[in-house]
């Protein structure tokens, strides 16, 4: 205005433009959601001039381009200053605010969609007899987990009561055992289980990540009692640096917080971390899991037991041959002995690919072919394809099979890995558990120091 006092032609032309053009100059033009790209670059050129004011409005290209001003409505096609008038009248329907109400629903439901991918809809098949040793974190667990659960009455979170521990991190060597003793605590609480990777909870657009987390802690509230696991929580919360991105920073300080907004509700949600390098993550992170807990390498007794569960029934092994097993895989970890079981459970079938020679057993009153060497007295030529399937019978795994596995693998866990989740536990971990790696009762981790 400063400048049209200057000139008084500027005042003229506006009185002149205001009888002819009275209901633009007095009426606000409405901010359009929606409109083409002719009339976004009309606009740009007209709010963007270097003269100011009503100076750039009375130019003769931009009144000209106002008078034909299209607006987009649901009837079709109206000129500017029909539609200028509608709205100043309030019969433009289009132009009408609209509900944010619905449209912050219909976004949330559409997170709520995308973290469903989350939720475990069936138990898993894994108990904690299913594992093998780890005997003082499956106590510990259970200490944890299962009873606050069967006697929820005794646990509080108001001062003077025990609360549970509802936020623990497993961490340890690849193969332990860290992602079963997970699975087992979803199949034995009843509860909501939602089972998160990092890539669930990121997304391609700025800010949604946030979101998705804090949807994610939202959900697990409303269908407690819950579980959240984090299977490689390495990836979420990792050590601070100047190398990491925004969204990252953002995405760590966002689960920071609902971590803290957990710990303050009462709402029954517990959160498990797996990790399998646990100096990587940040302290504040580190703070906020109230138990740490190590996954450590099998020892002796365990990788016997290991071996018992893992050879099933179809072998010839003993007590000795077993014990024998577990002290030359010094060393191997749960997913190493897998591996081994599994490679001398498929000797007997490898058979199959180079034999020519079958002969007849009986076993429970059936007749079956198995195969044999060309020089058995009862061997008959015959090809695999014209057996059937179900009178098939292998013979049973040895303790060669097992010698010959372990020979072809070798455990993945290097000794220097060892010494590094050693002073992590020195530093973090709990006193019951350092006084019973470094007992007599564990030696076994006296191959890799």
């Amino acid at each position: 205005m400063r400048s049209l006092t200057k000139n008084p032609n500027h005042l003229s032309a506006i009185s002149v433009a205001g009888k002819e053009r009275g209901s633009l100059l007095g009426t606000r033009i409405p901010q359009v959601p929606k409109f083409n790209k002719k009339i976004e670059k009309g606009l740009k050129n007209l709010f963007t001039e270097h003269q100011s004011g009503f100076g750039a409005l009375l130019r003769y290209d931009n009144a000209k381009f106002v008078d034909r001003l299209m607006l987009e409505s649901q009837e079709g096609w109206s000129s500017g200053s029909s539609c200028i008038s509608a709205c100043s009248s309030g019969s433009c329907s289009f132009l009408q605010p609209r509900n944010l109400d619905d449209s912050l629903t219909k976004y949330n439901s559409e997170l709520k969609d995308q973290l469903k991918n989350c939720l475990l809809t069936q138990k898993p098949d894994i108990t904690f007899d299913d594992i093998a040793g780890n005997e003082y974190v499956k106590d510990l667990i259970r200490e944890t987990v299962l009873l606050p659960a069967l006697v929820p009455s005794l646990f509080s979170k108001s001062r003077g009561r025990p609360r549970s521990w509802n936020k623990i991190l497993l961490y340890g060597p690849p193969g332990v055992g860290k992602t079963m003793i997970a699975q087992a605590i979803c199949n034995e609480i009843e509860s909501t289980c939602f089972w998160v990777s990092y890539s669930d909870i990121t997304s391609k657009f700025i800010g949604e990540s946030e979101k998705l987390l804090t949807m994610l802690f939202q959900m697990a509230g409303e269908s407690s009692p819950s579980v959240i696991v984090f299977d490689g929580i390495d990836s979420l919360v990792r050590k601070r640096s100047g190398a990491e991105s925004e969204t990252e920073r953002r995405i760590k300080t966002e689960f920071l917080t609902a971590m803290d907004i957990l710990q303050n509700e009462r709402k029954n949600v517990m959160v498990i971390g797996t990790t399998s390098m646990p100096w990587e993550l940040d302290v504040a992170a580190l703070r906020r899991f109230d138990r740490k807990i190590m996954v450590s390498i099998p020892d002796k007794d365990t990788r016997s037991h290991t071996f018992e569960l893992l050879a099933g029934q179809n072998h010839d092994l003993t007590e000795e041959d077993f014990n024998y097993l577990a002290e030359i895989t010094d060393g191997y970890s749960g997913s190493d002995i897998s591996i081994v079981c599994n490679e001398a459970l498929l000797k007997p079938v490898k058979m199959l690919q180079y034999t020519s020679h079958f002969k007849k057993v009986r076993k429970d009153d059936v007749d079956y072919w198995t195969p044999c060497k060309a020089s058995d007295p009862e061997a008959i030529e015959r090809s695999l394809t014209s057996i059937e399937p179900s009178q098939l019978l292998l013979r049973k795994v040895n303790l060669d099979d097992f010698k010959s596995s372990i020979n072809n693998c070798k455990p993945t866990v290097q000794p220097n890995l060892i010494e590094l989740y050693l002073k992590f536990l020195n530093k973090y971990g709990h006193s019951e558990q350092k006084r019973m790696m470094l007992s007599e009762d564990s030696r076994h981790l006296s191959y890799f120091c």
